[in-house]
């Protein structure tokens, strides 16, 4: 049931590590 879901959806740990590079690039693109 809950791998179902797990399997469709990529892993937090990778999807985190991509989403905090993303952030600090939009964070310095951005006047603070």
């Amino acid at each position: 049931m809950s791998q179902e879901k797990f399997s469709t959806f990529p892993d937090p740990k990778e999807v985190f590590i991509p989403l905090s590079e993303e952030q600090l690039a939009i964070l310095e693109a951005q006047p603070v």
